[in-house]
């Protein structure tokens, strides 16, 4: 089966054209909301490696959200490997964080816990 090499969760991903580098911006580890709920974006970065047999397989993937307040929001995304490594972006639009807390990012492959990314939600003071 596919294995992880990064998992990472960003505000926002540039890939160049020509080199086809990716950058992400603004790595979420901790962030002050200025009142709740509000609405964020962010994009969750991955890079597999395929191993011996993977070639022809498909792969589901899952981006699973745990807000501070419980709830769950899950992102699918299925992708093969024709070539040895692989690049998958699963973009998130406007999840609603309703209090602050930790929210709780984890990847799945084939319903397999793969990975994890914490965020630490926090009300930015009046100003």
């Amino acid at each position: 089966m596919a294995q992880r090499e990064y998992f990472l969760v960003a505000e926002s991903v540039s890939v160049d054209q020509l080199s086809n580098r990716a950058s992400l911006f603004h790595i979420l580890e901790e962030i002050h909301l200025p009142k709740f709920p509000y609405s964020i974006n962010m994009v969750a970065a991955s890079l597999w490696n395929r191993e011996c047999g993977d070639e022809d397989l498909d792969f589901q993937s899952k981006l699973r959200i745990v807000g501070p307040d419980g709830k769950i929001q899950e992102y699918p995304q299925n992708f093969k490997m024709p070539s040895p490594r692989l690049r998958t972006f699963i973009f998130v639009n406007g999840f609603i964080v309703t209090s602050a807390g930790t929210l709780t990012i984890e990847l799945l492959l084939n319903d397999k816990h793969r990975a994890t990314h914490r965020i630490d939600v926090q009300e930015a003071p009046p100003q």
